[in-house]
């Protein structure tokens, strides 16, 4: 039986690997017939330390096309010819179908971006003892991208999370077989999206020691820590004004701090022109 516990544990750390095996991908890097490729990506994510990839066969941005069954299967095999079974792996789908083929290829978990509203996805997993993670769907939406007027973002997709838990829950899966996925970028616009910003923020805040010193945190909260730019902001402000240090000392925070500008700025840059292209 899966378990998110046990196989967090099993993972060299916590970042996940995305290979989208399509032409159409959001950020434009799909590996549609460039499967040959596909060791190098491995190549990377051992480098990077991860062991965890997360594949998809079919794109699920703003107006997406839909792709039919056979097309994502065939996609789907094109990259199991390459695949490297010293890495863990979950597949990308809300096709129940596709997702079974994944599990017989010894992947353990389902990203299923439609909320898991189809029964038979709920039944594939129960079946192979898999994980899922779940991604926020609200029950009155007719598609993943489909806008929805909420009168209190954080409380309705809360309660709605609870609610699709619930009830996968009662289709005999276990609460340790379920990470959920807020769903931004799915059927929110950038101002339902904010309030999630700034809960983030208070989030790396509390993990990167401003709230608490982080020398008497547990001591893998005291691991965590280390990527909160709040952490790195920190660290600097002590070394300055407390440790009587002086600029050199400060320049790898200051480096991370800046990388950490130049990457979400070009982020936040991609994005807007993805969007503006649709």
């Amino acid at each position: 039986m899966f378990s998110w516990n046990n196989f967090l544990g099993k993972l060299t750390n916590n970042l996940l690997g995305i290979v989208n095996i399509t032409n159409d991908s959001f950020s434009d890097d799909g590996l549609l017939n460039k499967q040959e490729k596909i060791p190098e990506v491995y190549e990377t994510a051992l480098k990077k330390g991860i062991n965890f990839v997360d594949i998809g066969c079919v794109s699920t941005k703003p107006n997406f096309k839909s792709i039919t069954t056979e097309e994502e299967l065939l996609r789907l095999n094109s990259f199991l010819e390459h695949k490297n079974d010293n890495f863990y792996h979950s597949i990308d789908t809300f096709n129940p179908i596709v997702a079974e083929e994944a599990f017989q290829n010894n992947f353990s978990v389902v990203n299923d971006v439609s909320g898991g509203q189809d029964q038979r996805m709920i039944t594939t997993l129960r079946k192979h003892s898999a994980g899922l993670i779940l991604t926020h769907r609200n029950k009155n939406s007719s598609s993943i991208h489909d806008k929805v007027d909420y009168k209190d973002i954080v409380r309705d997709v809360k309660n709605d999370l609870m609610k699709q838990v619930e009830n996968i829950l009662e289709s005999g899966v276990n609460r340790d077989q379920i990470a959920i996925d807020v769903g931004l970028g799915f059927g929110k616009t950038q101002e339902q999206s904010a309030p999630f910003g700034a809960t983030f923020v208070v989030i790396l805040a509390a993990i990167g020691g401003v709230w608490v010193p982080v020398f008497i945190m547990p001591e893998f909260m005291q691991t965590l820590s280390n990527i909160s730019p709040m952490n790195w902001g920190l660290n600097a402000f002590y070394d300055v004004f407390l440790r009587n240090t002086g600029l050199l000392e400060i320049l790898p925070e200051i480096g991370l701090l800046f990388l950490f500008f130049i990457v979400t700025t070009l982020i936040a840059i991609v994005y807007n022109e993805k969007k503006n292209a649709v």
